[in-house]
């Protein structure tokens, strides 16, 4: 069961169970599953091979304990994980310091907010665990390369929701894009190249289905 983002019960960086450090598991969940199994791995080689030493029992309690309260530092983060902490703050609205004008937008923004991102600062924690060769800041700065990260996701998500009834109707899905020059990769710069005709239409034996 997830309580938090990407923090798991009884397992230590995700990974680890607490009781009985000889069980590791793959479990870590993320948008784009790839990476965070590739983080995961390094992450678990380094455990195995004993180039990173697994804490005790009391130790790695006391580590996930702290990340989560770090993580409920964010108010907004905690009205949607701390029933009783919500319940608190639309009791005393009114009385709040600098509260916004809008209780319900300030609460929508924290929502997006944490779908967008609590899982990418989560996953910093496992980066630097890991010593993974990609660096997207740390938990509570997230760099360039994060930002840069998440506009992309952000990008593959709002272009599968523009699809239109037109687009269904003449057989197009969202791998049908007509400039892929927007999508960008954040390590080598290269932008998408659209294919050469429709996704649906592509033969599966087709080994360069890009346009030259």
């Amino acid at each position: 069961v997830k309580v938090f983002g990407s923090i798991y019960p009884g397992l230590y960086c995700g990974c680890v169970s607490i009781q009985n450090p000889g069980m590791m598991f793959m479990a870590f969940e993320f948008e784009n599953t790839l990476f965070g199994i590739d983080v995961n791995a390094w992450l678990l080689v380094r455990f195995i091979t004993g180039l990173r030493h697994v804490p005790s029992a009391k130790e790695m309690l006391k580590q996930e304990r702290d990340v989560v309260l770090h993580s409920l530092n964010n108010p907004g983060y905690r009205c949607l994980m701390d029933k009783n902490y919500i319940e608190a703050v639309e009791e005393n609205w009114a009385e709040l310091p600098g509260r916004p004008e809008s209780k319900h937008e300030w609460l929508d923004e924290a929502q997006m907010d944490y779908e967008e991102n609590m899982d990418v600062r989560m996953l910093v924690r496992y980066i630097q665990e890991a010593k993974y060769p990609v660096s997207f800041g740390s938990v509570d700065e997230l760099n360039e390369t994060a930002h840069a990260y998440m506009a992309f996701d952000r990008m593959t998500r709002d272009h599968r929701s523009q699809l239109t009834e037109d687009d269904a109707r003449n057989g197009h899905t969202y791998r049908d894009y007509s400039y892929g020059g927007d999508f960008v990769s954040m390590f080598t710069g290269s932008g998408a190249v659209s294919l050469k005709r429709r996704w649906l239409d592509i033969d599966v034996n087709d080994s360069s289905i890009l346009e030259p």
